[in-house]
């Protein structure tokens, strides 16, 4: 029995007008922001609020920085800004030291390449009688 698996999964559902249910979001946002915009201003400022809340609304629901959404590179460059910024260097992380118990991971490791080895020698032993008897 053959079932379709879903495809492009990752890709947000088109709710109305071509627009995604968050891009929907913001421009309802944008709406009620340009509402109290109306009721609290005179009608020059309300225009050049209107101008601005239209815009940020439009940059929150379509643009889309390093392939995510505004917000979440926002919150992404706000964590990079809070976190601390430490850096240590181990020599281990150099590759100029061991770490501990190195030695017997060498030791296990050499064992192992030296089976290796030994079985190569008598895969060519093989082949070379093989070959001596026109095999």
């Amino acid at each position: 029995m053959r079932s379709n698996v879903p495809q492009f999964i990752d890709i947000e559902d088109k709710i109305a007008f071509q627009l995604t249910a968050k891009q929907l979001g913001w421009f309802a946002l944008g709406g009620v922001l340009i509402f109290f915009a109306w009721t609290i201003f005179d009608s020059s400022s309300f225009i050049a609020w209107s101008i601005i809340i239209v815009l940020l609304s439009s940059v929150f629901a379509f643009y889309r920085p390093a392939g995510v959404s505004l917000v979440e590179f926002i919150k992404f460059g706000f964590l990079h800004i809070i976190k601390p910024k430490i850096f240590v260097w181990r020599i281990e992380d150099a590759g100029l030291g061991q770490k501990p118990g190195a030695d017997k991971n060498n030791k296990e490791k050499d064992k192992k390449k030296g089976n290796k080895d030994k079985e190569l020698e008598d895969l060519d032993e093989i082949i070379e009688m093989l070959d001596s008897q026109g095999l």
